[in-house]
């Protein structure tokens, strides 16, 4: 039994104690933090231990008949953050268990006294009402089998083991790959290592940083239900956050001075405007040190890194050139200093980190947003002299955020994998070596940070859901007006990504993109969301940027299958595609002439990116822009092109007479965010607190109207139906991370 003076009614599995009456969970005696809501989640699921819950038994007990919310989204996002909480993995859970089609399953060892042994009349915890004799004797009986059920089918603490392997195959052991047979540097059957979370407050925690010592980590923290991002100090052991910075923008990639008196950190402006920022580590003034320019399709790959000799903090910049290359800028003047070194015009150079000598930098080259490798750079001991660039990885995905090890021997990054979202990986940064997984630890990894002082590795972990939703309008032979009476509906959802929607040309099918089926394909649904099935099935890095031919009867797209964009015609009927550019060069985004005859896209094909049309039976390509652009609409009359830009936000015109161009809407947001109507221009932009607008441009008298401000992150795409009476938008229904913390990683 207990031993005196500690409550018999804590629940305890593995290193978590759980209070049923104050609903407080720990962790070794540390709180971690979990939503009421959840934990009632949780304890429904301790309570029928070794048994499967339902979904339906989820939403009776935690919400009722009486409470109308999308419960099913509500469960979804309570399995997750108890996952998050407990450092769960639902591939390899050691707690919580999704049994498809049917709920879910506790299947860890439950103690309900706080001895190591089990209890001996292990009634149900108390935060049930009480019942009469007979039925906790029943209860008890039952409760004790479901123990000895999970005990026999699972091993009590023990996950589920694999087959073993074959001789000569490669396994994952530990934190890398070893051939079988081998031995583990921990020995057979090495225990996971211990992972500890080390925030958990809603809302989205990212891009962590270690002080110099190892015992503070600073990081980006969006609080639930704020607007911007500001910097957040923890120190380890202490559940209290420092908040640094407030600024009225997003305030990003925070990194520790050698002497850990500072850090630096990006503040994102508006526009592509970059200011590199200092604050005290003990919070204060901050002061700008430098102003940079960035790509805005990489604002989460736009860091800084503190050189360990203090004097230089890396990072990138457009403003040298058109290239977004690597830079060192002083740490005491501002003075930016270029590296000569071999580029592209159609890469982006960034997330640098130096490594623990100084001689050094790592960093991801970006062919496109889904795309990127992990390069080395040593840094030019002369003045301007030269440099060459070492690739370490070769895979048509996106790699990134690298960080080196203790010795400067290895760098550990993230590989997004198609099926299990971002994982963590080590490689050798000066031999010829294959990159090896880190096991274990790190799935659906964001961003990643390691302390060489302390062999500490702390990393963010989360998901985001992006879905397709449905809004009504009055539309009228006057013009188009908001319909306030009818609320936006959710119209293509699932727990993966669904964005960029496009409505047929006679309004009855939509096309969306969506990575449900692991890779980025184009799917098709009717246009009331049922019928949802795949149209590509190219296994491309991603497969996007979608547009309907005036017909309706074949889709133009663009693809990655070798990691380069090139556009793809495929009949909507058959399946059948084919190419309609080839080569080294981006080509994407594409939609088609109202005539048919013509494909408009983007692409970086002379060295910057501008619009370029095409016959869309194939052949030479021609010129539009000539000050930039990415994606473009032709106007109904066909006299004009209206586009976005991924180096500045904001609507442009191009007169195809003329060819003048001219800025006609200056506050978007992001840059596949309009739709064409045929009285106006349907577009995304900012408004002051959380959310976006969706408002239309008339095209006779170029006055804006809000016609609805929706409560959530704006996703990818905007289409309007052709009786212009709905528009179809994608917005992020759930986005966060937590930080967890990995103690004497090796």
């Amino acid at each position: 039994m207990g031993s005196p003076g500690i409550q018999p009614d804590i629940i305890r599995f593995g290193p978590f104690s759980l209070d049923p009456d104050s609903r407080e969970l720990r962790r070794r005696g540390h709180l971690v933090r979990l939503h009421p809501q959840q934990c009632a989640v949780l304890l429904l699921l301790i309570e029928r231990a070794g048994q499967i819950v339902s979904r339906e038994e989820i939403h009776q007990r935690i919400w009722g008949n009486d409470t109308f919310v999308d419960f099913e989204q509500g469960i979804n996002f309570s399995i997750n953050q108890i996952r998050a909480a407990l450092g769960d993995n639902a591939d390899r859970p050691r707690y919580v268990e999704t049994i498809p089609r049917r709920g879910y399953r506790f299947i860890a060892l439950v103690e309900v006294n706080p001895s190591g042994e089990l209890a001996e009349e292990p009634t149900p915890p108390n935060w049930r009402l009480k019942s009469p004799a007979w039925v906790r004797f029943a209860v008890l009986a039952g409760f004790i089998l479901l123990i000895g059920a999970a005990l026999f089918r699972y091993g009590g603490w023990q996950t589920r083991r694999s087959p073993p392997p074959e001789p000569g195959s490669l396994v994952r052991v530990g934190a890398g790959i070893q051939a079988a047979g081998s031995e583990s540097p921990a020995g057979p059957g090495s225990p996971a290592p211990d992972v500890m979370p080390l925030t958990s407050d809603p809302g989205d925690e990212k891009q962590p940083g270690f002080s110099p010592d190892g015992n503070q980590v600073a990081y980006a923290f969006n609080e639930e239900g704020a607007s911007h991002y500001h910097i957040y100090v923890k120190t380890i052991g202490s559940e209290e956050a420092v908040r640094l910075t407030s600024g009225s923008y997003d305030d990003m990639s925070p990194t520790w001075a050698p002497d850990g008196q500072s850090i630096a950190f990006i503040r994102l402006g508006s526009g592509s405007n970059v200011s590199v920022m200092l604050v005290s580590a003990s919070g204060g003034n901050e002061r700008k040190l430098a102003s940079i320019s960035f790509n805005l399709l990489h604002t989460d790959d736009t860091r800084v890194s503190w050189s360990p000799d203090g004097n230089w903090i890396a990072t990138t910049d457009g403003n040298f050139s058109a290239v977004y290359k690597l830079i060192l800028i002083s740490a005491k003047t501002g003075e930016k200093k270029n590296l000569n070194y071999e580029t592209s015009r159609s890469y982006t150079d960034s997330e640098p980190s130096f490594s623990p000598d100084g001689r050094y930098l790592a960093f991801a080259r970006h062919i496109s947003p889904q795309v990127s490798d992990i390069f080395t750079l040593e840094i030019p001991h002369e003045e301007n002299a030269r440099v060459e660039a070492r690739q370490l990885t070769k895979w048509n995905r996106w790699c990134g955020n690298p960080v080196w090890s203790a010795d400067g021997q290895e760098i550990l990054f993230l590989r997004n994998e198609a099926r299990g979202g971002s994982r963590i990986w080590r490689v050798a940064a000066f031999r010829n070596e294959d990159a090896r997984l880190v096991e274990n630890i790190g799935e659906s990894t964001t961003s990643l940070a390691f302390s060489p002082q302390s062999n500490r590795l702390v990393y963010s972990k989360g998901a985001s859901d992006l879905n397709i939703w449905r809004m009504s309008l009055n539309s009228t032979s006057s013009g188009v007006t908001p319909n306030h009476g009818v609320t936006a509906t959710r119209l293509i959802a699932s727990t993966r990504i669904e964005e960029q929607p496009q409505f047929s040309p006679d309004g009855r099918l939509i096309a969306f993109a969506s990575d449900r089926s692991g890779d980025a394909e184009i799917w098709i649904a009717n246009s009331d969301g049922s019928g949802q099935h795949p149209l590509t099935r190219l296994s491309a890095t991603i497969s996007a940027g979608h547009h309907w031919s005036p017909d309706g009867k074949e889709i133009v797209f663009h693809s990655r299958p070798t990691g380069d964009a090139n556009l793809y015609i495929v009949n909507v009927q058959t399946g059948a595609y084919r190419q309609l550019t080839t080569g080294r060069t981006d080509n994407y985004i594409p939609s088609w002439s109202h005539d048919g005859e013509w494909i408009y896209f983007g692409s970086d094909r002379d060295g910057t990116e501008q619009i370029w049309k095409m016959p869309a039976s194939g052949g030479a390509a021609t010129r539009l822009t000539k000050d930039g652009g990415a994606f473009a609409l032709e106007s109904p009359d066909g006299g004009q092109i209206f586009y976005t830009k991924t180096t500045d936000l904001g609507l442009w015109m191009l007169d195809l007479e003329s060819g003048a161009e001219s800025k006609i809407e200056p506050n978007t947001v992001g840059f596949l965010c309009f739709a064409i109507g045929k009285r106006g221009i349907y577009f995304e932009h900012p408004v002051e607190g959380s959310g976006f607008a969706i408002s239309f441009m008339s095209f006779s008298d170029h006055v804006v109207r809000d016609l609805a401000i929706i409560n959530a992150s704006v996703g990818d795409g905007l289409t309007v139906s052709p009786d212009e009476r709905s528009i179809v938008y994608s917005q992020i229904d759930h986005a966060g991370n937590d930080l967890f913390l990995v103690d004497n990683f090796k």
